[in-house]
């Protein structure tokens, strides 16, 4: 029986695409309506002209607010990208040196992504890393004969639940976050 890998909580990646896309609408929407005060009182509106500092002010919230759209929503199309590497991977380990092969992109930028990815809980049955040697370590993965990479369920002692994790490895557990050995 093969092991189904899923790496990325589809629930939460549909959330911040979601915030992402309110976040990118109202930012246009505030800037355009401010912006078109700031720049009716500059070019003449007398209307207008008094409260070019005020609509200059109230550009900003608007801006960050897009700006904020835009920052989400690439971490979440990253995420998407992410999950299609994983899901490829046959030794359990994709390293950052691996990412950057298939990306295209410098490792420092791709580290700070996972990072993002990570801490925002975008991702399950893997574990980022980092360090002197960063890497995102598939708990899930299946083991393969050529690699050697042999993976096994280990029952933590705190909580009863299976993690799979490398065999002769440390790591925590996924449900209770304690200690675990696979020995």
């Amino acid at each position: 029986m093969a092991i189904k890998r899923e790496y990325l909580v589809t629930a939460v990646a549909a959330t911040q695409r979601t915030k992402a896309n309110i976040q990118i609408v109202l930012g246009v929407m505030v800037t355009f309506f401010f912006g078109f005060g700031f720049v009716g009182g500059i070019v003449g509106y007398r209307e207008l002209r008094e409260g070019v500092p005020l609509y200059f002010l109230m550009m900003i919230p608007g801006l960050l607010l897009l700006w904020r759209g835009i920052v989400n929503g690439s971490l979440a199309s990253a995420a998407r990208r992410f999950e299609t590497i994983f899901s490829m991977d046959t030794d359990g380990f994709v390293t950052i040196d691996e990412l950057t092969r298939i990306t295209g992109r410098p490792a420092d930028k791709i580290l700070k992504d996972l990072e993002a990815v990570f801490r925002k809980g975008y991702f399950r049955n893997c574990t980022l890393q980092t360090g002197r040697d960063p890497k995102v370590i598939l708990s899930n993965a299946e083991a393969s004969d050529r690699s050697g990479a042999g993976f096994i369920t280990v029952t933590c002692v705190n909580c009863g639940g299976k993690t799979r994790i490398r065999s002769g490895s440390t790591g925590v557990c996924d449900y209770c976050g304690g200690p675990i050995r696979a020995e």
